[in-house]
């Protein structure tokens, strides 16, 4: 009994080794800084960070002047005693060889807004020599 391939076979796995060559070429690209520009998450606005009261603004004030945070969790800082809240609020733009990163957290004791931690930076990639 002889085997014959499908007819279809050799295209499956033609397109197959066309689907390999293509992520190899977009992972050289990716490598090479060529990568189409990304944005991730919202820009956190703290230009609006003046407006919320110390010590006075609850987390329905703060979701409404800052948005929707990205994410949500537990502090513990070494000045302050307990479990603070913190909303994480950041954002990730990537042009080429260029990462920009931006983060704020929001802290909160119980319900009132406690205070924030801002992180902006920039930074051009290379390849290790």
């Amino acid at each position: 009994m002889a085997f014959y391939p499908r007819p279809d076979s050799h295209s499956s796995s033609a397109r197959a080794a066309l689907g390999r060559l293509f992520l190899a070429g977009l992972l050289c690209g990716l490598i090479a800084g060529c990568a189409p520009p990304m944005k991730l998450g919202v820009e956190p606005s703290v230009d609006r960070l003046a407006a919320l009261d110390l010590g006075r603004a609850d987390k329905a004030v703060v979701r409404e002047t800052l948005g929707q945070p990205q994410g949500e969790g537990k502090s513990r800082m070494p000045d302050f005693p307990g479990l603070r809240t913190v909303w994480v609020y950041d954002y990730v733009e990537t042009e080429g060889q260029r990462v920009g990163m931006a983060m704020l957290f929001v802290f909160f004791d119980g319900d009132v807004y406690d205070g924030y931690l801002w992180f902006d930076a920039t930074e051009s990639l290379r390849l290790a020599p």
